[in-house]
Protein backbone atom coordinates (compact mmCIF):
# COMPACT_ATOMS: atom_id res chain seq x y z
CA UNK A 1 0.00 0.00 0.00
CA UNK A 2 1.01 3.35 -1.04
CA UNK A 3 1.06 5.80 2.17
CA UNK A 4 2.27 9.57 1.64
CA UNK A 5 1.16 10.96 4.71
CA UNK A 6 0.77 10.44 8.49
CA UNK A 7 0.53 11.82 12.11
CA UNK A 8 2.98 10.58 14.49
CA UNK A 9 3.85 11.54 18.32
CA UNK A 10 7.71 11.52 19.27
CA UNK A 11 8.79 11.69 22.52
CA UNK A 12 12.38 12.13 23.32
CA UNK A 13 13.79 10.71 26.24
CA UNK A 14 14.05 12.21 29.99
CA UNK A 15 17.63 13.34 31.45
CA UNK A 16 18.61 10.95 34.23
CA UNK A 17 18.88 12.94 37.34
CA UNK A 18 22.13 13.51 39.16
CA UNK A 19 23.03 12.05 42.50
CA UNK A 20 23.30 13.66 46.10
CA UNK A 21 26.56 11.35 47.56
CA UNK A 22 29.66 12.22 49.92
CA UNK A 23 32.61 10.09 49.70
CA UNK A 24 33.25 7.63 53.10
CA UNK A 25 36.31 6.04 53.11
CA UNK A 26 37.40 4.34 56.33
CA UNK A 27 40.47 6.58 56.83
CA UNK A 28 38.67 9.54 54.86
CA UNK A 29 35.29 10.27 57.00
CA UNK A 30 34.68 13.49 54.81
CA UNK A 31 35.57 12.71 51.78
CA UNK A 32 33.35 15.33 50.47
CA UNK A 33 30.34 15.21 47.47
CA UNK A 34 30.71 12.67 44.70
CA UNK A 35 27.57 12.49 43.25
CA UNK A 36 27.81 11.98 39.51
CA UNK A 37 25.34 13.46 36.54
CA UNK A 38 22.43 11.76 35.10
CA UNK A 39 22.82 10.86 31.54
CA UNK A 40 21.35 12.34 28.60
CA UNK A 41 17.89 11.47 27.31
CA UNK A 42 17.51 9.70 23.58
CA UNK A 43 16.79 11.80 20.69
CA UNK A 44 14.45 10.68 18.04
CA UNK A 45 16.14 10.77 14.48
CA UNK A 46 14.84 10.99 10.72
CA UNK A 47 17.15 9.32 8.50
CA UNK A 48 16.36 9.43 4.72
CA UNK A 49 16.51 5.66 2.85
CA UNK A 50 16.20 5.79 -1.39
CA UNK A 51 15.21 2.18 -0.84
CA UNK A 52 11.84 3.28 0.84
CA UNK A 53 9.18 4.53 -1.66
CA UNK A 54 6.22 5.16 1.03
CA UNK A 55 5.57 5.98 5.01
CA UNK A 56 3.69 2.22 5.40
CA UNK A 57 6.70 1.30 7.71
CA UNK A 58 5.93 3.95 10.60
CA UNK A 59 2.39 4.10 9.82
CA UNK A 60 1.36 1.13 12.47
CA UNK A 61 2.87 2.54 15.59
CA UNK A 62 1.50 5.94 16.37
CA UNK A 63 3.93 6.59 19.35
CA UNK A 64 7.79 6.55 19.58
CA UNK A 65 9.18 6.64 22.28
CA UNK A 66 13.12 7.33 23.35
CA UNK A 67 15.03 5.75 26.12
CA UNK A 68 15.46 7.95 29.08
CA UNK A 69 18.91 9.02 30.54
CA UNK A 70 20.27 6.50 33.40
CA UNK A 71 20.67 8.67 37.27
CA UNK A 72 23.78 9.55 38.52
CA UNK A 73 25.42 7.33 41.26
CA UNK A 74 27.94 8.24 43.55
CA UNK A 75 31.75 8.08 43.29
CA UNK A 76 30.97 10.55 40.55
CA UNK A 77 30.03 7.88 38.31
CA UNK A 78 27.72 9.20 35.09
CA UNK A 79 24.64 7.69 34.46
CA UNK A 80 24.50 5.88 30.38
CA UNK A 81 22.97 8.13 28.13
CA UNK A 82 19.26 7.26 26.65
CA UNK A 83 19.20 5.20 23.33
CA UNK A 84 18.11 7.22 20.24
CA UNK A 85 15.10 6.10 18.29
CA UNK A 86 15.85 6.48 14.53
CA UNK A 87 13.51 6.22 11.96
CA UNK A 88 14.50 5.59 8.34
CA UNK A 89 11.52 6.92 5.99
CA UNK A 90 11.66 8.05 1.88
CA UNK A 91 13.61 10.60 0.46
CA UNK A 92 11.13 13.17 -0.72
CA UNK A 93 9.66 13.24 2.98
CA UNK A 94 8.65 16.87 4.54
CA UNK A 95 8.29 17.09 8.27
CA UNK A 96 6.10 19.67 9.96
CA UNK A 97 5.18 20.41 13.46
CA UNK A 98 1.27 19.78 13.76
CA UNK A 99 0.84 22.29 16.49
CA UNK A 100 2.51 24.94 14.75
CA UNK A 101 2.10 23.96 11.24
CA UNK A 102 5.83 24.88 10.64
CA UNK A 103 8.36 23.34 8.54
CA UNK A 104 10.82 20.90 10.48
CA UNK A 105 12.85 19.27 7.44
CA UNK A 106 12.99 18.50 4.47
CA UNK A 107 14.45 15.05 3.89
CA UNK A 108 16.11 15.12 0.17
CA UNK A 109 19.46 12.91 0.30
CA UNK A 110 20.16 9.36 1.14
CA UNK A 111 21.33 8.79 4.97
CA UNK A 112 20.60 12.64 5.55
CA UNK A 113 19.44 12.56 9.12
CA UNK A 114 17.79 15.30 11.34
CA UNK A 115 16.38 15.26 14.89
CA UNK A 116 13.14 16.24 15.54
CA UNK A 117 13.11 15.74 19.49
CA UNK A 118 16.17 16.66 21.51
CA UNK A 119 16.14 14.42 24.49
CA UNK A 120 16.83 16.11 28.65
CA UNK A 121 20.14 17.12 29.80
CA UNK A 122 20.98 15.09 32.79
CA UNK A 123 21.01 16.56 36.31
CA UNK A 124 24.11 17.82 36.73
CA UNK A 125 25.12 16.20 40.69
CA UNK A 126 26.04 17.27 43.97
CA UNK A 127 29.85 17.20 43.04
CA UNK A 128 29.16 19.92 40.72
CA UNK A 129 28.37 22.44 43.34
CA UNK A 130 31.02 22.34 45.79
CA UNK A 131 32.59 25.63 46.48
CA UNK A 132 35.11 26.81 48.82
CA UNK A 133 32.08 28.52 50.75
CA UNK A 134 29.61 25.90 50.00
CA UNK A 135 31.80 22.53 50.38
CA UNK A 136 28.91 20.35 51.36
CA UNK A 137 26.16 20.76 48.84
CA UNK A 138 23.20 18.84 50.05
CA UNK A 139 21.35 18.82 46.51
CA UNK A 140 21.47 17.65 42.74
CA UNK A 141 19.61 18.47 39.58
CA UNK A 142 16.95 16.51 38.33
CA UNK A 143 17.16 15.44 34.60
CA UNK A 144 15.37 17.69 32.19
CA UNK A 145 12.51 16.30 30.43
CA UNK A 146 12.49 15.73 26.61
CA UNK A 147 11.40 17.59 24.07
CA UNK A 148 7.70 16.44 22.86
CA UNK A 149 5.88 17.01 19.15
CA UNK A 150 2.59 15.56 17.19
CA UNK A 151 4.51 15.60 13.56
CA UNK A 152 2.39 15.28 10.47
CA UNK A 153 5.05 13.81 7.42
CA UNK A 154 3.87 14.23 4.12
CA UNK A 155 5.86 12.83 1.36
CA UNK A 156 6.37 14.41 -1.85
CA UNK A 157 8.80 11.68 -4.51
CA UNK A 158 11.69 12.84 -5.59
CA UNK A 159 11.71 12.51 -9.17
CA UNK A 160 13.45 14.78 -11.81
CA UNK A 161 10.84 14.18 -14.22
CA UNK A 162 7.53 13.22 -14.07
CA UNK A 163 4.80 11.72 -16.50
CA UNK A 164 1.45 13.64 -16.68
CA UNK A 165 -1.63 12.84 -18.57
CA UNK A 166 -4.87 12.16 -18.81
CA UNK A 167 -5.86 8.55 -17.95
CA UNK A 168 -4.89 5.82 -19.88
CA UNK A 169 -2.87 7.95 -22.55
CA UNK A 170 -0.24 5.29 -22.12
CA UNK A 171 1.93 6.85 -19.18
CA UNK A 172 2.74 3.31 -17.67
CA UNK A 173 3.60 2.11 -20.97
CA UNK A 174 6.28 4.52 -21.60
CA UNK A 175 7.37 4.39 -18.02
CA UNK A 176 7.70 0.49 -19.06
CA UNK A 177 10.04 1.66 -21.59
CA UNK A 178 12.26 4.40 -20.59
CA UNK A 179 13.07 2.44 -17.60
CA UNK A 180 13.50 -1.25 -16.36
CA UNK A 181 9.90 0.00 -14.23
CA UNK A 182 7.00 -2.86 -14.21
CA UNK A 183 3.85 -0.98 -13.50
CA UNK A 184 0.35 -2.71 -13.58
CA UNK A 185 -0.94 -2.01 -16.79
CA UNK A 186 -4.41 -2.04 -18.16
CA UNK A 187 -6.68 -0.60 -21.27
CA UNK A 188 -9.26 0.94 -18.45
CA UNK A 189 -8.84 3.93 -16.79
CA UNK A 190 -7.49 4.38 -13.59
CA UNK A 191 -5.35 1.47 -13.70
CA UNK A 192 -2.51 3.42 -12.05
CA UNK A 193 -3.60 4.07 -8.34
CA UNK A 194 -0.03 4.96 -7.27
CA UNK A 195 3.19 6.75 -8.43
CA UNK A 196 5.29 4.17 -9.95
CA UNK A 197 9.09 5.33 -10.26
CA UNK A 198 12.41 3.95 -12.29
CA UNK A 199 15.71 5.24 -13.64
CA UNK A 200 17.09 6.11 -16.44
CA UNK A 201 20.59 5.08 -17.26
CA UNK A 202 21.64 5.85 -20.31
CA UNK A 203 25.22 7.53 -21.92
CA UNK A 204 26.39 8.39 -18.33
CA UNK A 205 22.59 10.23 -17.77
CA UNK A 206 21.41 9.18 -14.84
CA UNK A 207 17.81 9.99 -13.27
CA UNK A 208 14.37 9.13 -11.78
CA UNK A 209 11.59 9.53 -13.39
CA UNK A 210 7.66 9.21 -12.13
CA UNK A 211 4.48 8.24 -13.47
CA UNK A 212 1.84 10.19 -11.71
CA UNK A 213 -1.49 8.72 -11.43
CA UNK A 214 -4.94 10.45 -11.31
CA UNK A 215 -5.11 14.00 -12.83
CA UNK A 216 -8.23 14.78 -14.64
CA UNK A 217 -10.39 17.82 -14.93
CA UNK A 218 -11.57 19.19 -11.35
CA UNK A 219 -8.62 16.92 -10.01
CA UNK A 220 -7.21 20.12 -8.05
CA UNK A 221 -10.84 19.93 -6.68
CA UNK A 222 -10.86 16.32 -5.53
CA UNK A 223 -12.38 14.39 -8.33
CA UNK A 224 -10.85 11.53 -9.92
CA UNK A 225 -8.49 10.23 -7.66
CA UNK A 226 -8.26 14.21 -6.41
CA UNK A 227 -5.11 16.26 -5.35
CA UNK A 228 -3.41 13.37 -4.13
CA UNK A 229 -0.74 12.83 -6.15
CA UNK A 230 -0.42 16.41 -7.57
CA UNK A 231 1.63 17.42 -4.61
CA UNK A 232 3.93 14.82 -6.17
CA UNK A 233 4.63 16.83 -9.24
CA UNK A 234 6.31 19.74 -7.35
CA UNK A 235 9.66 18.39 -7.12
CA UNK A 236 10.28 17.33 -10.73
CA UNK A 237 12.35 19.59 -12.95
CA UNK A 238 10.27 18.91 -16.08
CA UNK A 239 6.94 17.24 -16.81
CA UNK A 240 6.91 14.91 -20.06
CA UNK A 241 3.09 15.48 -20.99
CA UNK A 242 1.44 12.85 -22.63
CA UNK A 243 -1.70 12.77 -25.28
CA UNK A 244 -3.16 10.42 -26.85
CA UNK A 245 -3.00 11.01 -30.39
CA UNK A 246 -6.42 9.39 -31.76
CA UNK A 247 -8.08 11.60 -29.03
CA UNK A 248 -10.35 14.16 -30.94
CA UNK A 249 -10.39 16.50 -27.86
CA UNK A 250 -6.45 15.91 -27.36
CA UNK A 251 -5.68 19.59 -26.96
CA UNK A 252 -8.53 20.33 -24.98
CA UNK A 253 -7.33 17.66 -22.13
CA UNK A 254 -3.88 19.08 -22.33
CA UNK A 255 -5.32 22.60 -21.97
CA UNK A 256 -7.69 21.43 -19.26
CA UNK A 257 -4.56 19.97 -17.54
CA UNK A 258 -2.20 22.60 -17.48
CA UNK A 259 -5.57 24.07 -15.66
CA UNK A 260 -5.57 21.96 -13.24
CA UNK A 261 -1.25 22.13 -12.19
CA UNK A 262 -2.25 26.07 -12.31
CA UNK A 263 -4.99 25.84 -9.70
CA UNK A 264 -3.55 23.73 -7.49
CA UNK A 265 0.17 25.37 -7.34
CA UNK A 266 1.15 28.43 -10.11
CA UNK A 267 4.52 26.83 -9.43
CA UNK A 268 3.64 24.06 -11.52
CA UNK A 269 2.42 25.28 -14.61
CA UNK A 270 5.11 27.19 -14.78
CA UNK A 271 7.47 23.84 -14.96
CA UNK A 272 8.92 23.41 -18.36
CA UNK A 273 6.98 20.59 -20.40
CA UNK A 274 8.17 18.25 -23.41
CA UNK A 275 4.80 17.34 -24.95
CA UNK A 276 4.45 13.74 -26.18
CA UNK A 277 1.53 12.57 -28.91
CA UNK A 278 1.65 8.43 -27.83
CA UNK A 279 -0.17 5.32 -29.82
CA UNK A 280 1.00 6.53 -33.06
CA UNK A 281 1.14 2.73 -34.32
CA UNK A 282 -3.00 3.65 -34.17
CA UNK A 283 -2.53 5.75 -37.16
CA UNK A 284 -3.26 4.90 -40.53
CA UNK A 285 -1.68 7.87 -42.73
CA UNK A 286 0.26 10.90 -41.18
CA UNK A 287 -2.54 13.41 -41.57
CA UNK A 288 -3.38 13.47 -37.84
CA UNK A 289 0.25 14.26 -36.76
CA UNK A 290 0.02 16.93 -39.23
CA UNK A 291 -2.98 18.56 -37.31
CA UNK A 292 -1.80 18.11 -34.32
CA UNK A 293 2.01 19.62 -35.35
CA UNK A 294 0.01 22.51 -36.73
CA UNK A 295 -2.54 23.22 -33.48
CA UNK A 296 0.54 22.79 -30.55
CA UNK A 297 2.17 25.48 -33.19
CA UNK A 298 -0.47 27.62 -32.67
CA UNK A 299 0.39 27.30 -28.39
CA UNK A 300 3.95 27.45 -29.52
CA UNK A 301 4.46 23.83 -28.26
CA UNK A 302 6.98 21.35 -30.38
CA UNK A 303 5.41 17.84 -30.23
CA UNK A 304 7.19 14.37 -30.04
CA UNK A 305 5.03 11.40 -31.48
CA UNK A 306 5.86 7.99 -30.50
CA UNK A 307 4.82 4.93 -30.00
CA UNK A 308 5.52 3.67 -26.60
CA UNK A 309 3.32 0.09 -27.41
CA UNK A 310 6.08 -0.07 -30.20
CA UNK A 311 9.04 1.44 -28.27
CA UNK A 312 9.20 3.52 -31.72
CA UNK A 313 11.03 7.10 -31.26
CA UNK A 314 11.81 6.39 -27.48
CA UNK A 315 15.30 7.25 -28.25
CA UNK A 316 14.60 10.82 -29.81
CA UNK A 317 12.48 11.06 -26.61
CA UNK A 318 14.85 9.81 -24.27
CA UNK A 319 17.61 12.33 -26.05
CA UNK A 320 15.06 15.30 -25.50
CA UNK A 321 14.56 14.85 -21.96
CA UNK A 322 18.79 14.90 -21.50
CA UNK A 323 18.73 17.90 -23.11
CA UNK A 324 16.26 19.37 -21.30
CA UNK A 325 17.75 18.08 -17.75
CA UNK A 326 21.01 19.70 -18.80
CA UNK A 327 20.09 23.23 -20.11
CA UNK A 328 18.26 23.96 -16.45
CA UNK A 329 20.01 25.36 -13.87
CA UNK A 330 20.77 23.23 -10.16
CA UNK A 331 17.93 23.27 -7.50
CA UNK A 332 19.30 23.41 -3.89
CA UNK A 333 17.34 23.44 -0.77
CA UNK A 334 16.50 26.41 0.80
CA UNK A 335 18.83 27.90 2.73
CA UNK A 336 16.96 27.57 6.06
CA UNK A 337 16.75 23.81 5.31
CA UNK A 338 20.43 22.95 4.38
CA UNK A 339 21.90 22.33 8.10
CA UNK A 340 22.08 18.06 8.21
CA UNK A 341 21.27 18.15 12.08
CA UNK A 342 19.27 21.64 12.22
CA UNK A 343 18.45 22.44 15.72
CA UNK A 344 14.76 23.24 15.47
CA UNK A 345 14.72 23.86 19.82
CA UNK A 346 12.94 26.79 21.35
CA UNK A 347 15.21 28.73 23.15
CA UNK A 348 15.48 31.91 24.89
CA UNK A 349 14.89 34.77 24.72
CA UNK A 350 11.57 34.26 26.46
CA UNK A 351 8.34 36.15 26.44
CA UNK A 352 6.78 38.16 29.16
CA UNK A 353 3.54 39.84 29.86
CA UNK A 354 1.20 40.93 32.61
CA UNK A 355 -1.88 38.79 33.03
CA UNK A 356 -4.17 40.20 36.03
CA UNK A 357 -1.82 40.16 38.98
CA UNK A 358 1.15 37.60 37.41
CA UNK A 359 3.78 38.55 35.39
CA UNK A 360 3.68 35.38 32.54
CA UNK A 361 7.31 34.10 31.18
CA UNK A 362 6.45 31.65 28.36
CA UNK A 363 9.46 29.70 27.24
CA UNK A 364 9.22 25.45 27.11
CA UNK A 365 13.16 25.70 27.90
CA UNK A 366 12.38 27.55 31.50
CA UNK A 367 9.28 25.16 32.17
CA UNK A 368 11.94 22.51 31.36
CA UNK A 369 14.58 23.81 33.65
CA UNK A 370 12.00 24.15 36.73
CA UNK A 371 11.30 20.73 36.24
CA UNK A 372 15.52 19.71 37.32
CA UNK A 373 14.81 21.52 40.88
CA UNK A 374 12.94 20.27 44.18
CA UNK A 375 11.95 23.57 46.04
CA UNK A 376 11.59 22.06 49.38
CA UNK A 377 15.52 22.25 49.51
CA UNK A 378 16.57 25.82 50.61
CA UNK A 379 20.23 24.80 48.61
CA UNK A 380 17.95 24.41 45.48
CA UNK A 381 15.82 27.28 46.06
CA UNK A 382 18.85 29.50 46.22
CA UNK A 383 20.91 27.60 43.50
CA UNK A 384 17.27 28.23 41.75
CA UNK A 385 17.59 32.33 42.27
CA UNK A 386 21.09 32.25 40.69
CA UNK A 387 19.39 30.65 37.56
CA UNK A 388 17.28 33.05 37.25
CA UNK A 389 19.83 35.72 37.54
CA UNK A 390 22.21 34.70 35.30
CA UNK A 391 19.49 33.96 32.69
CA UNK A 392 18.69 37.81 32.78
CA UNK A 393 14.91 37.14 33.64
CA UNK A 394 15.36 39.84 37.08
CA UNK A 395 16.49 42.20 34.87
CA UNK A 396 13.36 41.51 32.13
CA UNK A 397 10.84 41.59 34.97
CA UNK A 398 12.59 44.90 36.17
CA UNK A 399 11.68 46.65 33.11
CA UNK A 400 8.19 45.11 32.88
CA UNK A 401 7.74 46.88 36.27
CA UNK A 402 7.78 44.15 38.50
CA UNK A 403 8.64 44.75 42.26
CA UNK A 404 9.90 42.82 45.39
CA UNK A 405 6.65 40.53 46.00
CA UNK A 406 5.07 40.42 42.56
CA UNK A 407 3.79 36.90 41.79
CA UNK A 408 6.00 35.55 38.65
CA UNK A 409 4.49 32.90 36.97
CA UNK A 410 6.11 30.22 34.51
CA UNK A 411 3.69 26.97 33.72
CA UNK A 412 1.86 25.70 36.57
CA UNK A 413 4.99 27.26 38.84
CA UNK A 414 4.82 30.40 40.85
CA UNK A 415 7.49 32.40 42.49
CA UNK A 416 7.52 36.00 44.25
CA UNK A 417 9.78 38.41 42.44
CA UNK A 418 12.67 39.64 44.70
CA UNK A 419 15.07 42.54 43.37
Amino acid sequence: MFVDQIEIKVCAGKGGAGCVSFHHEKYRPLGGPDGGNGGKGGDIILRGNFNLKTLRDIRDKRCYRAENGKDGQRNNKQGRDGKNVLLEIPLGTQVYDLNTQKLIADITENKEEVIVVFGGKGGKGNANFATSTKQIPKFAEKGELGETKNLHLILKLVAEVGIIGYPNVGKSTLLSQLTSAKPKIADYPFTTLTPNLGVINKEENIYTIADLPGIIEGASRGHGLGDRFLRHIERTKILVHVIEVTDLEAIDKYNILNKELKNYNTDLSEKPQLLVGNKIDLLNNNQRIKELEKEFQKLSKKIIFISALCSKNIDILINEINKFLKELPPQTKEESLKSRYKEYRIKLPYKIYKKDKYFILESAKLERIIQEFSFENLSEVSYWHQTVEKLGINKALKEMGAQKGDLVKIGAFEFEFYS
